[in-house]
């Protein structure tokens, strides 16, 4: 980013704000011809406000009662989820609860520091809903089946949030 802005001239904070006009500019665009709902939308902007609480690392690490860097050192050293759900003396569904927990606490934590709003955080969690057992997000290593199931079609790929809204990857800036 910051070569970026040098290169336009512009600081990196002046980047960062013609980043986010670009955006929501598209997501009013997909509103206006109709491809996206208001709902949809602000969905779209909660989960841009969420992006520094909802991290998959931590949540799985939480889930599983370790610290993020032992989930590390574990996938280091090779063990994929059903080794660390053996490992943890845990089922499927149980870490799957308790994923949805840790989710659930980190949305809270985004209220609570007035990132979010209450509502907003209630909408959030409503749509979670739409999702496989347990609102797991994809991609991958997170979810002990493995690949991207239990998405459905919804979450953009740069989203860690659990909700049903159309992939907004045209939207990224």
């Amino acid at each position: 980013d910051a070569l970026l802005a040098g290169e336009l001239g512009i600081s990196g904070d002046e980047l960062q704000v013609a980043r986010q006009k670009a955006a929501e500019l598209g997501i009013q665009a997909r509103i206006d011809s109709g491809e996206l709902t208001e709902e949809q939308a602000e969905l779209m902007q909660i989960h841009q406000a969420l992006k520094d609480y909802i991290d998959r690392e931590t949540l799985s690490a939480a889930a599983l009662g370790m610290t993020v860097e032992e989930l590390q050192t574990a996938r280091q050293d090779g063990k994929d989820m059903a080794a660390l759900l053996e490992a943890q003396g845990m089922t499927q569904e149980e870490f799957q609860t308790a994923y949805q927990a840790a989710l659930e606490a980190a949305i809270q934590q985004a209220v609570t520091d007035g990132v979010i709003t209450q509502a907003q955080a209630d909408l959030v969690l409503a749509n979670m809903n739409s999702f496989g057992p347990g609102g797991m997000p994809g991609p991958g290593g997170d979810r002990p089946q493995g690949g991207r199931g239990g998405r459905g079609g919804g979450a953009p790929d740069n989203c860690d949030c659990d909700c049903s809204i159309p992939d907004s990857s045209q939207d990224n800036g």
